[in-house]
């Protein structure tokens, strides 16, 4: 086998990511197909008392209906590939109620990914426990900390983007834009405001984005309202991991609930992609139906 390319390695883990965060929304969500759909059928589990659990064991013990985990969001992610074999990790801290009582546990965790007859599936978790003491400790702001996640951002650019149309319907009518984004620092980069002005054969756009940070949670909140609204949409919260965005929120679209991604990725001195994406089936499947290219003036 051939050793992967610096390009085709960030893509693989780049796909794998996005794999591993479906299947942690689909564990939130208890959705028992999603979920079945990531594992191998000799999945197995070692949990932090050193308990083993099998592929059923596992998704049963998620599907028990006194049991209820919120969404989290994982940190110190890191992932590497070894031919057909991929290792993720990272930290989390999982909240939630089991049997009507609130628990939280704070973990570290690695998950061990097999790519068979061209599919990866993971294989295996296991997860280590954080002591009480280190998972109570406050942040601090160190690397870790996300405030200054969008400062490559600030100033003008350039930007060319393309609009699908008519999305969530079949049809792959899009339009293109060119213009301005200027992004600007406000409360000590505690908040930025992003201003979008571009024309196309399409006609005009303006719009305006208020990113708020949360130190707290160290994630973003992004806010966004078209000229003449009068009403900020419905905020989309995330964070940066190695570099990439993914911002999520739930909202109604042509009379129906659905999930909006954005996701900001490429990210370098002089360019970034900007992407959103609709699903209409909590999140197994996401249409593309903005994308971006922002260039520094």
């Amino acid at each position: 086998m051939q050793p992967l390319s610096t390009k085709d390695r960030g893509r693989l883990v780049a796909t794998l990511t996005e794999q591993a965060d479906r299947w942690d929304k689909a564990i939130v969500r208890k959705d028992r197909a999603a979920i079945e759909a990531n594992m191998a059928d000799d999945f197995r589990q070692i949990d932090g008392a050193g308990n083993v659990e099998t592929r059923q064991s596992f998704v049963d013990g998620v599907m028990a209906p006194e049991l209820e985990i919120a969404p989290y969001t994982v940190e110190d992610f890191d992932a590497r590939i070894h031919g057909d074999v991929a290792l993720l990790s990272g930290r989390t801290r999982m909240t939630g109620k089991y049997q009507g009582k609130t628990f939280s546990t704070h973990y570290r965790y690695i998950d061990v990914y097999v790519r068979r007859n061209d599919e990866w599936k993971i294989v295996s978790v296991q997860i280590s426990k954080i002591p009480a003491t280190a998972a109570s400790a406050p942040p601090t702001l160190d690397a870790k900390d996300g405030q200054h996640d969008f400062d490559f951002e600030i100033g003008t650019w350039k930007t060319h983007l393309r609009r699908r149309l008519h999305p969530l319907t079949g049809s792959d009518n899009w339009v293109e834009y060119d213009g301005t984004s200027l992004v600007r620092k406000i409360w000590n980069g505690r908040a930025n405001l992003v201003e979008l002005d571009v024309t196309g054969p399409a006609g005009h756009l303006e719009a305006l984005s208020l990113r708020l940070y949360n130190a707290q949670t160290r994630q973003w909140s992004l806010n966004f309202s078209a000229v003449g609204s009068g009403t900020m949409g419905e905020p989309a919260i995330g964070q940066f991991t190695h570099g990439r965005g993914e911002f999520v929120d739930r909202e109604m679209f042509d009379g129906r609930l659905i999930d909006v991604r954005f996701v900001i990725t490429q990210v370098s001195p002089d360019t970034f992609r900007f992407e959103q994406s609709f699903s209409s089936d909590g999140g197994k499947t996401w249409e593309v139906n903005w994308i971006a290219i922002d260039t520094r003036q």
